[in-house]
């Protein structure tokens, strides 16, 4: 399970963040809360995000870094990822 915050009157570049449930807990977030984030997919079990980011000389609402996705699999009390993610300073 999971649950997608925006940041309200945001834009494409606001803060977006991803967190991951189990029924009745909660296992963290999918990732750090950034711009360019959407879920692209989900199953009973999984969730996956893609992300995109800005490189430096791009407009701030035109992305032209990614994109790259990540699969988020709970299991447990805990959850893991496959796939890529931004650069951290992206």
């Amino acid at each position: 399970m999971w649950a997608q915050f925006e940041t309200s009157g945001g834009t494409g570049s606001s803060p977006v963040a991803v967190l991951l449930f189990r029924p009745g807990k909660y296992l963290g977030s999918a990732w750090k809360p950034t711009g360019f984030v959407s879920v692209t997919g989900s199953t009973p079990i999984s969730v996956t995000v893609t992300y995109r980011w800005t490189n430096p000389g791009d407009a701030n609402a035109f992305p032209t870094g990614g994109p790259v996705s990540s699969t988020y699999v709970g299991l447990w009390d805990s959850f893991f990822r496959i796939g890529e993610l931004p650069p951290s300073n992206g």
